[in-house]
Formats: C-alpha cells, sequence, structure tokens
C-alpha cells in the first residue's frame, strides 16, 4: 500500500482557512487540524516550526487570499465608475464567516491581532483611494467615509456571516445611495 501524498505548505494552510471559517479557532488546534489532515504531528511539523509559526502563517495566507488577490485584481489608479461594481461583487465573494473566525483568533493571540490590524489599515487605505478618487475628496475626508464603510463591511461579517453576497449588495447599493447624495456625483469616468 502507498502512503498518501504529503500535504505541501500551502495545502496545509488552505485546510487550516477552511477548518477556521467552518469551526472557528478550536479548529486550528494541533490535534484537530492534524486529524482534519489526515495527518500526523511529524507531517505538521515538516511545515512549520511550531504551533504559534502556523498561526502566524494561516493569518498571511488569509491576508493573501481575502485582500492582496483582491487588491492585485482590481488596482485602484485609474478605475472607472463601471469597475465599482465588478469590485463590489469581488469582494462580497469571500468568506464572511472566515473573516470573523479571524478576529475570534485575534483575541487570543498578539500576532495574529497585529497581522488583522496592518490588513484592517490596508483595507481602509484603499477604500478611501477609491473615495477620493471617487468624490475628489480631501484625504480626512475619504478615510472618514473609509472608516464608515469598512466598519459597516466588517460588522456585517461579524453578526451576519451567513448573508448571501446579493443581500450584501442590496445594503451596499443603499449605502452608496446615501454616499451619492452627499458626496455625489462621482467623478471617475465610465
Amino acid at each position: 500500500m502507498t502512503a498518501a501524498p504529503r500535504l505541501t505548505r500551502t495545502q496545509w494552510l488552505d485546510l487550516a482557512l477552511g477548518e477556521l471559517s467552518r469551526a472557528g479557532p478550536e479548529a486550528l488546534k494541533l490535534d484537530a487540524i492534524c486529524i482534519a489532515a489526515g495527518k500526523t504531528k511529524g507531517s505538521f511539523y515538516h511545515h512549520f516550526a511550531d504551533h504559534d509559526a502556523f498561526l502566524l502563517a494561516v493569518t498571511r495566507r488569509w491576508i493573501d487570499v481575502q485582500t492582496e488577490r483582491l487588491a492585485e485584481q482590481f488596482p485602484t489608479k485609474g478605475m472607472r465608475e463601471s469597475d465599482l461594481r465588478e469590485i463590489l461583487g469581488a469582494i462580497l465573494q469571500i468568506d464572511f464567516r472566515l473573516e470573523a473566525a479571524i478576529r475570534h483568533l485575534a483575541e487570543t493571540h498578539d500576532g495574529v491581532a497585529n497581522l488583522v490590524r496592518e490588513t484592517d489599515i490596508r483595507r481602509m487605505d484603499l477604500t478611501a483611494d477609491v473615495y477620493a478618487q471617487r468624490f475628489e475628496l480631501d484625504d480626512a475626508c475619504a478615510r472618514d467615509l473609509a472608516l464608515v464603510d469598512y466598519a459597516a463591511f466588517l460588522g456585517l461579517a461579524v453578526i451576519a456571516p451567513e448573508m448571501s453576497p446579493e443581500r450584501h449588495m442590496q445594503l451596499y447599493d443603499l449605502y452608496d445611495e446615501m454616499v451619492l447624495a452627499r458626496y455625489g456625483p462621482s467623478k471617475l469616468e465610465d
């Protein structure tokens, strides 16, 4: 009988993100993640120096999957008004249960908390850049709008992680109508 192939580091991390989304931080305990992977602790330690290094690697993978890939796919420079709907649609496809779970994990791990804070700042910077371009706002006003926008995004992720992307889009449309009424029309080209 041949042994099952070894998991790559990325496969471990993707499994961990799925388990974190499904069952929360408890699923990332060493025994639990090894059982979910169907692998031994030796296999785990082949890729990670210790459990702390694993949790930080999982968090960095979350950043890559749920932030950086989108930022690369949709650069804010030269954005058009018609791009906003496509960007929002992609954002609303992220795993909202994972958003809530990573924040729960951050409550008990300082390194994870630091990475989550850095990611929140990065996301708000990107959002502020869009508002600044869209309405020709000064930095302070664009950052205030980004903060409110991001707080609503995270609030929905935490209180309603099961909400459908379609319902999220309806709520975003309502919010966008209010923003357009206050700051519009958009200065972005179509």
